[in-house]
């Protein structure tokens, strides 16, 4: 034990946190100058290698002649150096312990208003942005999508909930929000696409601009759907740009009746889009998807078959052994020196994203899987670089694939009570579509309590896959079916 040490780390429970305490030790233990003890912070905080073992060798002859052994001065030295690679000076840290006193506080007693404001400020940064919109999920803070109606630049506090903002609609810039937050004040709500367009400075609002919110969901208040609007997007710039001249000339339309204002409206019949189209548009426009997520179906299974997601790799060690399920985001191929081809995978889950290494052994086999949009489950190695983390690749495969290895059996619950004929040769007919190496077990429930299951046959046998799910529920009802 060195006394002099004790004195200079007994605030802080022995542990290195302030620069000033680097100083101070060099200083009391090797006789250090205040200019030399400074020399010695920079040098650690700069990671200058040759600096450092000059400075190493004084701190030692140093603290040999204060009567301190060379193997004790060695592995303070050391300390000191590990410290340095995240140490404040003592105000930083007071300044930084105060704002995370005030931002925990907020966040505990405020949860609403924090989460609106901690969105506005990273904006800008889509990883960030669909982090903190999965804690606000986490945390049954719902998230509404944009509305031109409601929206203002950033994040804001709605109904409970958040509202997203405008600015963070990609292709919709300033100038062109300015222009929307403008014309509510002035003249009120909008009404319809068509008054939206007849309104706002086109110049500003542009088709760009108009293409995004609808795919975004801000016009979705008309009760119109998106496939609608996008349709009349052009007649809706039309009519609008043409109103607008008439306006500039001082000429109010003739005709302009209220029969000619409803046959502007008029929407086409049209199916809206798929929800697979809808969700596409969304992450175009807001950088991940909101109002859904293709994984949301497969959550039980991914959490049966996951050890981590992306947003909790970050507290895992250095090597740790991980399984993890996403989408494939992005997909770059490579060749290596040896002419062998291997990719970088940006992998995207409902929490953030990864960058996952398929090596070129892996890579041959697992290819026709890494494929934009596709859910896959990966397992790997965890590698923490000073950067970002990474995954490196052991396995991958689709996750249906991964289900099917899970599932040993497929049971399929029938009420006797209104059960037809033709139900049960339609689900024989589905059965035999979907023949596969899974045992099938029938359960009749028989009011009261009695049930009977039907022993599994060849017959049976079955692919536990989504599509038999879907035609058997489809036909049955939903929770017919559970896989064990």
């Amino acid at each position: 034990e060195i006394p002099k040490l004790r004195e200079i780390l007994e605030d802080t429970y022995g542990v290195i946190v302030y620069q000033e305490q680097v100083m101070r030790i060099a200083s009391s233990l090797a006789n250090f100058s205040l200019g030399d003890a400074d020399i010695l912070r920079r040098a650690m905080s700069k990671k200058d290698p040759g600096e450092m073992e000059r400075l190493k060798e004084k701190f030692i002859q140093g603290a040999r002649r204060n009567g301190i052994e060379q193997e004790k001065s060695e592995r303070i030295f050391e300390m000191m150096a590990k410290f340095a690679e995240y140490g404040f000076n003592k105000s930083h840290s007071a300044a930084y312990a105060l704002i995370a006193y005030q931002t925990a506080y907020l966040k505990a007693h405020y949860p609403i208003e924090f989460m609106a404001a901690l969105l506005t400020c990273d904006m800008d940064n889509t990883d960030k942005v669909m982090r903190y919109v999965a804690e606000c999920r986490e945390k049954g803070i719902e998230v509404h999508p944009p509305d031109i109606n409601e929206s203002d630049w950033g994040f804001t506090v709605y109904r409970g909930g958040i509202r997203y903002g405008l600015g963070a609609v990609k292709n919709v810039g300033f100038g062109a929000v300015e222009e929307i937050l403008r014309l509510r004040d002035e003249k009120g709500r909008f009404s319809s696409l068509f008054d939206f367009c007849e309104s706002v400075d086109l110049r500003k609002v542009n088709r760009r601009v108009l293409e995004s919110l609808i795919k975004a969901g801000a016009f979705d208040f008309t009760g119109a759907r998106r496939s609608q609007l996008m349709l009349v997007l052009e007649e809706a710039l039309e009519k609008g740009q043409a109103k607008q001249r008439q306006r500039w000339r001082g000429q109010p339309a003739l005709f302009d009746t209220l029969e000619s204002q409803q046959a502007q409206m008029q929407l086409p019949d049209l199916e809206e889009w798929p929800e697979s189209q809808l969700l596409s548009f969304e992450k175009e426009v807001l950088g991940f998807y909101l109002t859904s997520h293709p994984l949301a179906k497969y959550e039980q299974d991914i959490r049966e078959l996951t050890t981590a997601d992306t947003q909790a790799l970050a507290e895992m060690g250095n090597g740790t052994q991980v399984s993890i399920c996403g989408l494939v985001a992005e997909v770059k191929e490579i060749s290596t020196k040896r002419g062998e081809q291997m990719a970088f995978l940006s992998l995207e889950d409902m929490k953030g994203r990864v960058e996952v290494i398929v090596f070129p052994e892996l890579f041959r086999s697992a290819r026709p899987y890494v494929k934009v949009d596709l859910p896959v489950l990966v397992k790997g190695t965890l590698d923490k670089g000073e950067e970002r983390v990474k995954v490196k690749a052991s396995a991958l495969l689709p996750l249906d694939e991964a289900k099917k290895q899970k599932v040993s059996k497929v049971h399929i619950r029938l009420r006797t009570l209104g059960l037809s004929k033709e139900q049960m040769l339609k689900l024989r007919e589905i059965l035999e579509e979907n023949r596969g190496d899974c045992e099938a077990l029938i359960h009749l429930i028989v009011p009261p309590r009695s049930e009977v299951i039907i022993a599994p046959s060849p017959e049976l046998m079955v692919d536990p896959s989504e599509e038999l799910l879907r035609s058997v529920e489809g036909l049955l009802g939903a929770k017919t079916v559970t896989m064990e």
